[in-house]
């Protein structure tokens, strides 16, 4: 069931959805490869987006999430973990954030900063240990050149933080699959029409 709301003026637009969804016969993979069968899980939250004209050739827009994600049924699963009807599912985060400031200067050049954030999520099904979340910085900066060619600069996790794009909690201790660190890009593009 989802129910949402969009509305439109000159110089801001504003989105907003509510939602629960209920899931029945889920397979679920736990933290030690095993699959469990039967599962069930409750997904409940509002998504949002609001994006403005601060200026002409200026752009604030934020967008997110907020929702929790449960199971709705009991388990015992191989290797000690209990799965609780109310826990959260392991590693599904209750906030999701992304704030973009966009400036055009002129009409072949965009330039963009995005912070995005993951908010903290258990890491086992338990819900005794977690991960903490992280914050990412992007910068991106593209120039179309002709009709043809647009070259774009970005500069992804531009402080180089360290943070992980999974984590879990298994076989006795945490798992963390790193993200990748800072990276700068050039992109020529050829844009075939």
């Amino acid at each position: 069931l989802e129910a949402g709301w969009v509305g439109e003026w000159p110089r801001l637009r504003a989105a907003a959805a509510v939602f629960d969804m209920r899931k029945r016969d889920v397979i679920i993979r736990d933290s030690n490869g095993f699959n469990i069968g039967n599962g069930a899980t409750t997904h409940r939250g509002i998504e949002y987006e609001l994006r403005g004209s601060l200026t002409p050739q200026l752009e604030l827009a934020v967008a997110g999430t907020l929702a929790r994600h449960r199971y709705d049924f009991n388990a015992q699963v191989d290797g000690g973990e209990t799965i609780v009807a109310g826990r959260d599912v392991d590693t599904a985060p209750r906030e999701l954030h992304n704030l973009r400031l966009t400036w055009q200067p002129a009409a072949a050049v965009t330039a963009e900063a995005e912070l995005a954030h993951v908010g903290r999520y258990f890491v086992d099904a338990s819900n005794t240990r977690s991960y903490p979340g992280h914050w990412l910085t992007q910068l991106r900066v593209a120039w179309q050149l002709s009709d043809a060619w647009r070259t774009t600069v970005r500069a992804q996790n531009l402080f180089d933080r360290r943070y992980a794009d999974r984590a879990d909690f298994a076989q006795g201790d945490y798992r963390y699959f790193p993200g990748a660190g800072r990276s700068i890009r050039l992109e020529i593009d050829y844009l075939h029409r």
